[in-house]
């Protein structure tokens, strides 16, 4: 039976196994794009969903539930 791959460094000694790997680099790539899209969306709902607060009371609330789910950090969680 012949190695697909290096022992030691891994490196594709045969085509199929850099199309493998290759298979696994691109649904990788897939997934980080759909929470990218998912995070996208989420934000446009919600710059939405700010734009329509009218009172500063409702706004406040809305802060709260952010930072509470991790949403939104504060500039000391950011350092």
């Amino acid at each position: 039976m012949e190695n697909k791959s290096c022992s030691k460094c891994s490196y594709p000694l045969v085509p199929s196994a850099f199309d493998e790997i290759k298979a696994a680099e691109n649904m990788k790539f897939r997934a980080i794009e759909e929470k990218f899209n998912n995070m996208q969306l989420m934000i446009e709902k919600l710059i939405t969903a700010s734009t329509q607060v009218q009172d500063r009371k409702q706004f406040n609330v809305m802060a709260q539930s952010l930072f509470m789910s991790g949403i939104l950090k504060s500039e000391e969680q950011k350092k």
